[in-house]
This record gives C-alpha cells, structure tokens and sequence, in this order.
C-alpha cells in the first residue's frame, strides 16, 4: 500500500490548489455560456483556463503512486502552460482592453515560452531526474531546481507580470480590470514562490487568482441580473403605459382579435435595430418613415397615434437604457417624454416629442462610446448596413462609406461583435425577410433585402432558420390558422 501523511504543507499545496482547479472549471463554463459577449477573447481565455486547470492538478497528481507517470505529467503541465497557457491569457487581456500591438510584441511572449520549455525539457527537471536519466538525446548539463526557478520567474515576469502593470495604467473597463488583477495575483505569488522556493506561497498565492476571477463571475452575473431586472421594470411600464388611456377609450381599436397587417412593424423593427448605432440623421430618417405609415395605421385620429407615439418611445428608451445601463439622467427624460406625450393635443406636437427622443438617445450614445473609437466605427458599419442591406453591397462598399482599412475594420468588427461583416449583414437581411414573408413571396422577398435570385436567398434563408422560405410561409400560416380557430 502506498500512503501519503496530509499535513498543512501538503494540504496548502495539493488541496488548495485542486479546489481552485475546479473553481477555474466553473469560470470556464460559465465564459462559455456568455462567449458572445466575451467576443474575440474567448479562445484565448478557453486555452489559458484548460492550461491552468491542468497545471494546478500537478501537486495532486505528484503525491499518487504514478512514479514514472507523474514525471510525465509535470513535463507536460508546465510546458503547456508557459508556451501556450500564459501567453493565451494575455492575448486575451489586451484583445479586451481593446489594445493593438505591433506583431513582433505579440510574438515575444509565445517565444519566450517555446524558449523556456526547450530549456525546461532538456534540463533535469526538478527532483525526477538526474542529467544521465533523460529519456532523451539532447541533455543540459550543471544545470540544477534553482536555474530552472530562476528562469521562471524571469519568464513570469515578461510574460505577465509586466504587461499586467502596464496594462493597469491604461482606462480599463471594470470587468476587464478585475482579469488583469486575477493575472496579476497570479504572476506575482508564483514569482515570490519561485524567488524564495516557497511552494506554498507558490501554489496558494497562485490559487487566489481562482477566487479573483470567480468573483468577477459573480459580479457579471449580478450585473447581467440587474440589466434583465431593469429590462423588465421598463417593459412594465411600459405595459402601465399602455393603460393610461382615458376611460372612454376602448383598447381593441388599438389590440384587434386579429393581427392587422396595416400596422408598420418593419419599420418599427428598422428603427429600433438603428437606434443604437448613434446615428442621429439615420435614426431620424427611420423614425420619419415610421410616422407615416403609423399615422396612415390610424386614420389620423389623434387618441390612437397617441398611445402608439407612447409605445415606440419606451421602446427606443428601454433598447438604449438597456444598452448604456442604469442611467439616471434617461430615467428623468422618460418620465419627461411620456408626460410631454400626455399633454400633446395634436399629431404636430407628438412628432415633435418623438424627434426629441432620437436627441435624447443619441446623446446618451455619445458619452457611452467617447472613449471608445472602435466602437463608433463598428456603429458606423452597422448603420451603413441597416441603410444598405435591400441593395447588392460588398465589403468594399462598407469600406469605402466608412473610411477605414478594410483589415482593421474587419478584425475590430470581430473584436466587438464575436461575428463576422458579412455575417452580420446576412442576419439583418433574414430578419427582415422574415417580416417581408408574411406578405410577400419568396421572389419578392427575396430582392428587397438584397439577394440576387431566390434560389441562393432561400439557400442562406435555411441555413439561418432550418426552414425554407416556403416552409416557413407554411409554419406561420398554420400558426395564424390555429390562433384564429381559438
């Protein structure tokens, strides 16, 4: 039988850092379920947390009776951390941080991690081997633990410790801020414990970074929490809204049994997809063909257009609200713009107060992405897009009506949105056609969100909803059958 005593030494630095492995697997799934929002950096964020879920199980692996097998195994860990693991997390530290380096400054870190596990390989490792014992032909000799420690902390501090601090320096986001500190925890115990061969500190320090980014876990979950909490208190009020109307009104003229296609949802569509591109004269032009087809939906009468201008204004300021976060100052211009639509006593006055809305919004759009020129220039891309789609564009055209170089705007397009130009452009042509198909046919669909022929529409149309264009007439008028008949 083979037994192991557990004392505080050997808890602090197999169980602990255990637990945080299976912490940072945790973290791991949750990244996953929220790599949209993680965007470009969550490959990276996935190679570092698998390299160092593994690196942490190496105490653990070390006291089992594995003998040759736990040789093996502390080859591997280390090496697939320090030439993949750390210079993956800091690929994804500067790819959230929004920073672009020169290549060569990308490539250091990858090096100096092959370097490092080259020199780790044919050395003798740790306490496993003597130089006459590698199982190998290219062997270092006098090379002893303490050249191996020293040369870790010098690659932990090039590769991490370093660029956390500068990093540090720069305007982050909170959340990415609390990544750069989970690095940074991480870096400077595993360069005090390979200073001072204090294993403990080593292990323990280096497992506080679990307790770090776990806790950026929680707070994006309480985050994201308050954001759907916020969205629906304002769809309530929004539904509040819709019963302020005076007593002698009667609300099927406004909710009839049955779904009137008069109503000018595209449009409503179109411009709360615009909205958030802070493009005030885009915007208005949207909001413009809106009322015209709204006041037609109406008949002019001014009860009606009124309820509806109150419903299309929550909604521009729940999207944007949603968008930007808690702001007060939006919560105070709503509460303004629905009593302004309360006292509007003619269809003049409504338009007008809607208009102010876009003002409003855009407004607030402009602070949230001040800081932030990639973000403006994929709003600009995005806008183009939704001006553009229903004609034939390329990504030469987007180009050349943005100003930028197509590379960068494609790589910060990606960056940002976790999605591809031409990706996008795809989705805002479905979603529209699905609009388009509840009237139209498949041809006319077709060219009037862009396509060429139907045939490849109905292609792309299938591999976004697994339907075909035809199927998916069939399924909605099924649907609306079934809806009727009850």
């Amino acid at each position: 039988m083979y037994y192991t005593e557990l004392n505080w030494d050997i808890f602090l630095r197999t169980v602990i850092p255990f637990a945080a492995a299976n912490i940072f697997i945790m973290v791991l799934i949750y990244f996953t379920l929220v790599r949209e929002r993680i965007g470009a950096a969550y490959p990276f964020y996935c190679a570092f947390i698998v390299c160092f879920i593994l690196f942490l199980c190496g105490p653990i692996i070390n006291v089992m009776p594995l003998h040759e097998g736990k040789r093996w195994y502390d080859f591997f860990r280390n090496i697939l951390l320090f030439s993949i693991g750390t210079p993956s997390l800091l690929f994804a530290l500067l790819t959230q941080a929004k920073l672009q380096l020169p290549k060569p400054l990308l490539i250091a870190p990858v090096v100096l991690g092959i370097t490092w596990s080259c020199f780790f390989l044919c050395a003798a490792p740790l306490y496993f081997y003597s130089p006459n014992e590698l199982p190998w032909l290219v062997k270092l000799e006098n090379i002893n633990a303490q050249h191996i420690y020293s040369s870790q902390l010098l690659l932990i501090c090039l590769q991490l410790l370093l660029p956390c601090i500068l990093l540090l320096q720069t305007n982050l986001k909170a959340y990415v801020a609390t990544h750069v500190y989970g690095a940074l925890t991480l870096s400077v115990f595993m360069c005090i414990g390979n200073a001072f061969e204090l294993w403990v500190i080593y292990y323990v320090g280096a497992s506080l970074s679990a307790l770090i980014w776990s806790w950026a876990v929680y707070k994006d979950i309480q985050f994201t929490n308050s954001k759907i909490k916020q969205h629906t208190e304002h769809q309530n009020a929004l539904a509040i809204a819709q019963f302020t109307a005076a007593n002698n009104r009667h609300f099927s003229q406004f909710y009839p049994d049955k779904s009137n296609k008069a109503y000018p949802l595209k449009e409503r569509v179109a411009l709360l997809e615009i909205i958030c591109t802070a493009n005030p004269h885009l915007t208005a032009t949207k909001l413009d063909e809106l009322l015209v087809k709204l006041k037609s939906y109406c008949h002019n009468s001014l009860s009606c257009y009124q309820i509806r201008a109150k419903e299309i204004a929550f909604m521009m300021f729940d999207r944007v609200i949603f968008q930007c976060g808690n702001s007060k100052v939006l919560l105070d211009e709503l509460e303004n713009i629905g009593n302004r639509l309360d006292d509007a006593n003619t269809i003049v006055n409504i338009d007008a107060a809607l208009h102010h809305v876009i003002t409003v919004l855009n407004h607030a759009l402009d602070q949230l992405n001040s800081n932030t020129p990639d973000q403006q220039l994929v709003d600009k891309v995005k806008a183009y897009i939704l001006e553009q789609y229903r004609h034939d564009i390329s990504i030469a055209d987007i180009v050349s009506a943005v100003g930028a170089s197509r590379s960068h705007i494609m790589k910060v397009f990606k960056q940002l949105t976790a999605t591809t130009i031409n990706q996008y452009l795809a989705d805002v042509r479905i979603n529209q056609a699905k609009l388009l198909l509840l009237t139209k046919t498949v041809t006319e669909t077709a060219y009037a969100v862009g396509f060429n022929n139907s045939a490849y529409f109905s292609t792309v149309f299938k591999k976004h909803t697994e339907l075909s264009p035809k199927e998916y007439q069939q399924h909605h008028r099924l649907k609306s059958s079934i809806t009727t008949s009850k």
